[in-house]
Order: C-alpha cells, then structure tokens, then sequence
C-alpha cells in the first residue's frame, strides 16, 4: 500500500469495506475506493538492515474476507515508529498505488 491512511479511533471491524480487496486487484494505477481494512499483524520491515529514515514496512491487510499485502509509504513510516499502526488496527486507506510484480498483484 503505498499510500495514506487514517488512524482506527472510532472505526471497527464491522464496518470493514467487505469486497474492496478484491476489487482493489482488479485494478491497475492509483486508486480512489478508499475502502477500511484492518492489519492483520504489525507492520515489518521489509530489510531488517536499512536504516530508520529510508525503512519500508510490509503491511498485511484485510476486509474481512480477503487478504492484501501491500507497502507503506514511507512519509508514513511515523505511524509505525509511534505504535498507531500495529495488529488488529483498523485504517481508512486513503490512497493506494496496485501494480504488477513478478507477474502478480
């Protein structure tokens, strides 16, 4: 994911945007569905060895019926470092970039 997202006050798992994982690999380019997902572990890093300022986290999201792994953007590394994102939050994707790697979304 590389994108914005909202903080999980007032948000829950009952109102996870069922279907939009899907539709989110549908589709190529950014985006607008702006759908809530919930991490479903804490976010990693996807080099243990990079420093701080250049470190990109491996995100593994879900709308309660599927799953997407995506990547943070990195501007957003502080919600990480300062525990709003961690496992079981629930987030408001903002933004997001899919694309194919390897052959795969």
């Amino acid at each position: 994911m590389g994108g914005g997202g909202e903080g999980g006050e007032g948000m829950e798992v009952d109102n996870l945007s069922r279907g939009a994982v899907a539709a989110m690999s549908r589709q190529l380019g950014a985006e607008a569905l702006r759908p809530v997902l919930q991490l479903l572990d804490a976010p990693r890093p996807l080099l243990a060895v990079s420093p701080p300022a250049a470190r990109r986290y491996r995100l593994a999201l879900s709308d309660g019926a599927d799953l997407q792994l995506g990547v943070l953007a990195a501007p957003l590394n502080h919600l990480v470092t300062a525990g709003a994102l961690r496992r079981g939050t629930v987030v408001r994707v903002l933004e997001y970039f899919s694309g194919v790697i390897q052959n795969q979304r």
